[in-house]
């Protein structure tokens, strides 16, 4: 009984977006097109009736898909707002319903990947922050005991709603995923830990000084016969825009959406070797023994197997050049637009990194959090009224907040060592004056119990002196006699 306004309602949802939604320069990703119809469809078709009784239950599924189609692209919170209000006219107009009724909490979120390690998963709606925050924490944790390099995420309710965006993307079929955001945003670290939740293998490429197009091509040709041939692994495929050393890379980014390949990449040799590879799988599924038919089987494994995550800075000219030079960026992947971090979501990332540092109190201890928050919140204002009197850019990113308390902990540190190393020079000079002051009280002691000894020894050196004198006389006297007796001893030799 809800098909038919379904249809109808997403269709004037989508004609009105294209009405009312239209590309600018800086929101050149404001292309809609009826693969985006398709999408939500795709996402509204992976409902079970085991846990879809209500219709309001529907409802909400199919505000959740619309929302992850045209929603998470858009940039500003104006057009979020003319997004809502078509949604709740196409409630009214189609099932005399407003949005405030469907959805009664501001968690909107479906997903499969609420029961870990569950023979079978429910595309169903999370209600529950609490228990979404464990699953996530959980979720990371298992990651990071398998990866070589793990990750510091902290998992505010921003970030756990783009990982939960991206897993329903990498669940679909030729699902893939343009992540749109500043540098630091996080959003490679969320493209592998939805990696991990739906248990795909990642690829990516390790960019060097040398390498060029020839080792581009040779990553290209080993992901996509792993992904197409007879092993048919699911594999992500993680790329930055830092990594594009060659407009080329992304020319061929665009074949693979597209189509899931690029022309001329495989030679006469690799070609036969692939053919032989898929053909007993052409086989099993009913195709026809010739190359053409194998080749474009291998093709349709490729498109079914291999998911793009890309991400890309919206920031100055290149994002909007490579939109417009090659579509399938856009028309061929599901937009997340990362937008700055809220405050809620600043100081948690402030109380995690300042968790193990010793601020004495608690107090203290949240009032640092906060003065991270409104420094950075502060700067961000300022930077709009920057740009508002000198039409000049002041970006702020995640990275520079991290910074921001990076920067705190390690002064905090350097200022402790030297207090400390002053404190220890202090208790070693009040040791020093200590010890020295005990040594004058036992001199004095000494001093005290020689006074007697003292006296009496300068008695008995006066008298000495008085007998010295008496025989320094007769000395002096024999020294007279013994000189002229000396004088005739000479004068006689």
């Amino acid at each position: 009984q809800l098909a038919q306004p379904l249809v109808l309602a997403t269709v004037s949802l989508y004609r009105e977006i294209s009405q009312e939604l239209l590309p600018t320069p800086t929101k050149s990703h404001y292309t809609f097109n009826l693969r985006d119809l398709s999408k939500v469809f795709q996402g509204v078709m992976q409902i079970s009736e085991k846990k879809f009784e209500d219709s309001n239950e529907v409802l909400r599924l199919w505000i959740h898909e619309a929302s992850r189609v045209f929603r998470d692209r858009l940039v500003e919170e104006a057009d979020h707002t003319v997004f809502l209000n078509i949604i709740d006219k196409s409630l009214q107009e189609q099932f005399k319903m407003k949005i405030s009724d469907v959805c009664k909490d501001d968690l909107l979120m479906f997903g499969d990947f609420m029961t870990p390690d569950a023979e079978e998963s429910f595309y169903a709606h999370v209600d529950d922050p609490n228990k979404l925050q464990t699953v996530m924490e959980t979720y990371l944790e298992d990651y990071n005991a398998l990866a070589a390099q793990p990750m510091n995420l902290v998992l505010f309710r921003s970030a756990m709603e783009h990982i939960a965006r991206v897993v329903r993307v990498l669940r679909q079929p030729f699902g893939h995923c343009l992540l749109a955001g500043v540098g630091g945003s996080g959003r490679t670290s969320v493209a592998r830990l939805a990696s991990f939740i739906v248990d795909y293998e990642t690829f990516t490429v390790e960019i060097t000084k040398s390498y060029g197009m020839v080792e581009w091509r040779d990553d290209l040709r080993a992901m996509i016969r792993k992904t197409g041939g007879a092993e048919a692994v699911p594999m992500v495929f993680i790329f930055n825009d830092t990594q594009i050393v060659n407009e080329a890379f992304v020319e061929d980014i665009n074949n693979i959406l597209n189509a899931g390949e690029v022309p001329n990449l495989f030679q006469s040799d690799s070609y036969e070797r692939i053919t032989n590879d898929v053909r007993p799988l052409a086989k099993a599924a009913g195709k026809v023994d010739t190359k053409d038919v194998i080749y474009s089987h291998f093709v349709q494994l490729v498109r079914e197997n291999l998911h793009m995550v890309l991400a890309m800075s919206p920031i100055g000219d290149a994002f909007r050049r490579r939109c417009r030079m090659f579509p399938s960026l856009v028309n061929c992947c599901t937009i997340d637009w990362f937008s700055a971090w809220p405050d809620t979501a600043l100081l948690s990332v402030a109380r995690h990194f300042l968790d193990n540092v010793d601020l004495g109190e608690e107090k203290v201890h949240e009032a640092v959090c906060h003065m991270c928050v409104h420094i950075h919140s502060s700067v961000e204002q300022t930077s709009v009224k920057f740009f508002n009197q000198l039409k000049r850019k002041n970006y702020t990113t995640p990275t520079s907040y991290l910074e921001l308390i990076n920067l705190y902990v390690a002064m905090l540190g350097e200022q402790r060592d030297i207090i400390k190393g002053k404190i220890q020079r202090l208790r070693g000079g009040l040791d020093k004056l200590e010890s020295t002051n005990a040594l004058v009280a036992q001199m004095k002691i000494e001093l005290s119990d020689m006074q007697p000894i003292l006296a009496k020894a300068a008695v008995d050196t006066a008298n000495l002196l008085v007998e010295i004198q008496g025989d320094q006389k007769e000395a002096d006297e024999v020294k007279a006699s013994v000189s002229k007796e000396e004088k005739e001893v000479t004068k006689i030799a």
